[in-house]
């Protein structure tokens, strides 16, 4: 049984009303837990000793929600099974950060945020997740909740805060791709190239379904002059994708890749892209043009180019390519 020993040492830090957790959930509630959600929340699994000794949680002034079972809190007593596109039915245990968390068969954490609902492995595991949770908001709020002054520039975490924040979310839980990520990304907005590539490689590894990172490996390998590993990472990227218009996105990167080593999978993987989706090339085309219009023909020539990866013999992109080419020349006079 899991006793989360770290959690609850990490609730003594805080003063009262910083953290709300319910008392713990009756063996007539989990009895009835047991029946209604069965494979989602097995006996013996982290979440279901989680709600024995806590039936849910308010953490961090209401940042992080855990629900629970029957006879809960009324606003956490909301614990169901849902399904989620490619994963099937999952168990929703709550929100953090403005995203929906879930836990699939595998135990893993799963977030889903509002703005972007692209799923991200948050955790490794229940426990893990939690002790990083704690970790993380540390740093961000003080014993009485309130935020720690040093932890924002502005209206913006602290470059030096939010590395820390994601460094103690990796110390909790290594195998986590979401704080490997997370670090990947600081490393690419302090020009660290080399390092965020490691982080990225390491995210692909825990999650072969990570989209977003697999596209973003694609593009530091074509930086670092590795075209093979780019076309690999940027398939891998158009594999993992559910949505045919970034699939072919993605698979358009590999054809262009691939045209610039000189590899004859080039073809193949342009034809892919354009069967998930059709109107690939005439999106690229009016983007261009519109563009263009818009005086912005460096973009506008990365439109097309991505384009004529897909279609290399289509005489209207070569040239609307070459007025492009011929504008992003003349701009600087």
């Amino acid at each position: 049984m899991q006793f989360f020993d770290r959690f609850r040492n990490a609730l003594t830090r805080y003063a009262e009303g910083v953290h709300l957790v319910g008392p713990p959930a009756s063996q007539a509630a989990m009895e009835e837990a047991g029946r209604r959600f069965g494979q989602a929340l097995p006996v013996g699994s982290a979440y279901w000793d989680f709600l024995t000794q806590w039936n849910g949680a308010l953490l961090f002034h209401e940042e992080v929600v855990l629900l629970g079972v029957s006879g809960s809190l009324p606003a956490l007593d909301r614990l169901e099974v849902t399904e989620l596109r490619s994963l099937g039915k999952v168990l929703a245990i709550g929100s953090a950060e403005d995203a929906s968390l879930y836990l699939d068969d595998r135990g893993r954490v799963l977030a889903v945020p509002a703005d972007t609902e692209r799923l991200q492995v948050v955790g490794s595991s229940f426990e893990r997740w939690l002790d990083a949770t704690m970790a993380r908001g540390t740093l961000l709020y003080d014993r009485r909740g309130d935020f720690r002054e040093q932890a924002f520039d502005g209206s913006e975490l602290s470059p030096r805060v939010a590395h820390k924040r994601a460094e103690a979310g990796l110390r909790a839980d290594p195998e986590s791709p979401a704080w490997n990520e997370e670090l990947g990304q600081l490393c690419l907005e302090d020009g660290d190239l080399a390092q965020a590539e490691q982080f990225f490689e390491r995210v692909v590894a825990l999650d072969k379904t990570a989209a977003d990172a697999w596209f973003t490996l694609g593009r530091l390998r074509r930086e670092n002059g590795d075209l093979a590993g780019a076309v690999a990472a940027f398939r891998a990227a158009g594999r993992a994708e559910s949505l045919p218009e970034e699939a072919a996105f993605a698979l358009a990167h590999a054809a262009q890749a691939a045209r610039q080593a000189g590899l004859a999978e080039a073809d193949p993987l342009g034809a892919e892209a354009l069967s998930l989706h059709p109107t690939f090339v005439t999106q690229q085309k009016e983007a261009a043009t519109h563009l263009l219009a818009d005086a912005e023909p460096e973009s506008a020539v990365e439109y097309l180019e991505l384009g004529l990866a897909v279609a290399p013999n289509d005489d209207e992109l070569r040239r609307l390519l070459g007025h492009a080419r011929a504008r992003k020349s003349l701009k600087p006079l």
